[in-house]
């Protein structure tokens, strides 16, 4: 069950409880909720019959909220309450309350339109989210050592990267290091080429857009093997670990990550 959302800009923030009308808002609708749908890319051959299919990816979300305004309450100062929290290019943070879990998803203001000259006076938002998932509000951490594995349950129904710190009380080098994750049946592998040295820590970002493995002591680009892959975090139970070879201290590793949702 959906309990509220809140729209939150720079200026201010608006939540509209979808149990009661205490507060002169009635929500009406809210559009966009659901799965975004896919974008498909195809090659078509004028010797066969059909297509050959070539990708797919989602495209925007757009959530289209309309709320009532109640009569029987101060109908101008409610609209203007919406007017100094939204107002269309403004950047705002769109969050819904389900069953008292948070999901959050970021977007710019398309349109606020209000039915001004009516007895049934409305307003509709329209919001562009260039990134269609909706997200936890706060990151999860799993820490673990290197050549033992954890089981990582991850709740979001669309797969993630993640942010992973490793380091390592002494210099001494990790040779055979790799990074794996099996889920679904499906192995997966991030493998370093040489010894690595852990004079600072390496932090590894799979995040579609910001990848990247960086250290403040030296460069790993040319180190990691070319059949590598940028693990994500599938749906389900992931079995995750680091291995690597060393003497002296144990190679330890942080890994942060959002669940991520296709619709709410």
């Amino acid at each position: 069950m959906l309990n509220s959302v809140t729209i939150t800009s720079n200026r201010a923030s608006l939540t509209f409880d979808l149990r009661s009308d205490d507060s002169g808002y009635i929500v009406e609708n809210i559009e966009g909720l659901g799965p975004v749908k896919a974008e498909l890319t195809s090659t078509t051959y004028a010797s066969f019959d059909g297509d050959r299919f070539q990708s797919a990816r989602r495209g925007t979300r757009n959530i289209v909220m309309t709320i009532k305004i109640s009569p029987y309450f101060d109908v101008e100062a409610l609209r203007d309450r919406i007017y100094a929290a939204v107002m269309p290019k403004d950047e705002v943070t769109f969050q819904v309350n389900k069953n008292g879990s948070l999901y959050s998803i970021a977007g710019y203001v398309e349109s606020v339109d209000p039915v001004i000259f009516s007895k049934d006076p409305k307003l509709t938002i329209s919001i562009i989210c260039f990134q269609p998932d909706f997200m936890e509000p706060y990151a999860s951490t799993v820490i673990g050592s290197a050549n033992s594995e954890t089981v990582i349950d991850y709740k979001g129904t669309i797969p993630s990267g993640f942010v992973l710190t490793l380091s390592k009380a002494d210099t001494n080098a990790v040779s055979n290091a790799y990074i794996q994750s099996i889920a679904n049946g499906v192995t997966n592998r991030y493998t370093f080429v040489g010894d690595i040295l852990l004079g600072a820590p390496i932090i590894v970002d799979t995040n579609v857009g910001s990848r990247g493995i960086t250290s403040s002591s030296y460069s790993y680009l040319t180190h990691v093997d070319e059949a590598s892959v940028w693990i994500q975090l599938q749906p389900g139970p992931n079995k995750f670990k680091v291995v690597g070879t060393s003497t002296g201290a144990a190679l330890k590793w942080s890994l942060v990550f959002n669940n991520r949702f296709g619709a709410i």
